[in-house]
Formats: C-alpha cells, structure tokens, sequence
C-alpha cells in the first residue's frame, strides 16, 4: 500500500505540473490577445462558487464592485472555459480573488473514506485527480495576483488536507486565517440544538 501510495503521489505532482505549466500558458496568450484593453476594476471575483453567492451580493451593496465565476460562466477544466475567466481577470484586474475549489476529495471525510476499502482508497485517488485542475489553477492565480501585489484568498475547511499537499508549498508559506462559521446557515444539531461547529 505504501509502495501505491507513492506511486500515486508521484505521477500526481507530474501531472499537477504539467496542467500548470499549460493553464500559465493558456493565461499568457490571453494575456497577449487583449493588449492594453481594460473595463473598470472589480474589489473582488468569486471563483468556482455558487450562483447564489453571498461573499459577492454583500460587496456590491456596501457599494464596491463584486462578481463571481463558477460553472454558470464557464467550465474551468477545459481551456474554453478557462480563457473566458482569464478574460475576465486580465480586462477587470480583481484587486481580491476569493477562491473556493473543491473540498471534498480532500476533507476530512476522505480519510475516512480511504481507509474503509481498497475500492473506497481508489474512489477518493480518482476524485483527486479529476480535481486537480483546481489546484494548478490555484497556484497560477495565485501567482498571478501575488507578481501584481494584489491578494488571493483560498478557502478551505480547517481540517482539509488540500493546503498542505507539497504541490502548494507555495501557497503553505501563506498567512493562514482559521475562523468559526458556526452562526452561517444556523445548522444545528438536531439531538441537543447546538451549533455545529464549521471551521474555516
């Protein structure tokens, strides 16, 4: 299992490498496409969050601008849908990118998962995989808005393992923020009412 396990990791950091080598370049030719075209700057740009987007709708009403990118606008796994939010990201120049990938390959709930059978182990390695574009185009954007000075904020849940795969060292030797959504949505339990405790 260990031997698998290696296995796995290392043909996942060449893959991870070889989609951020190509989301960098598919960013670069847009960049070259639109020259010195700009709209008026966004304070913030939600990607791969929901349609109904709270972080957003609250921004634009205390009176700055805001908008967000998931699947609505586009598919960021394919290079079609990727060139569209570049697009948007190079004529806008989103001061803020709140970036929500997908946590549930890497959440707690995975290890659990894994252990449980081999066919469980092999359902969460394929999940990771087929998310790992989420990964590369974090670190590119990241990038992106730390050579411009700007900020990225990469959400995940606190006990997600995603931001501590070696593939994100870059983004490990960031400033973390843990913080309590237990109040958000008022979950509760349903056997002693008590609010579930959602860290971030």
């Amino acid at each position: 299992m260990i031997a698998l396990k290696t296995n796995i990791t290392n043909q996942r950091q060449r893959n991870f490498n070889k989609l951020v080598h190509q989301i960098t370049h598919e960013l670069h030719e847009v960049s070259n496409s639109i020259r010195n075209r700009h709209d008026p700057v966004i304070q913030v740009l939600e990607v791969l969050c929901g349609p109904e987007s709270e972080l957003t709708k609250q921004t634009n009403q205390l009176g700055y601008r805001a908008c967000h990118f998931g699947l609505q606008e586009g598919d960021l796994s394919t290079s079609a849908g990727r060139k569209v939010f570049f697009q948007k990201v190079l004529l806008c120049r989103p001061q803020h990118f709140w970036y929500s990938p997908t946590c549930r390959p890497w959440c707690s709930w995975s290890h659990v998962n894994e252990a449980r059978s081999e066919t469980g182990f092999q359902h969460v390695q394929q999940e990771r995989d087929e998310h790992l574009y989420q990964l590369a185009l974090g670190l590119v954007l990241y990038r992106y808005q730390r050579d411009h000075c700007r900020h990225m904020h990469w959400e995940q849940p606190a006990r997600s393992i995603m931001l501590r795969t070696p593939m994100l060292h870059e983004v490990i030797v960031a400033k973390i923020a843990r913080f309590d959504m237990c109040k958000v949505g008022a979950m509760r339990d349903p056997q002693n009412q008590m609010l579930y405790k959602k860290g971030m």
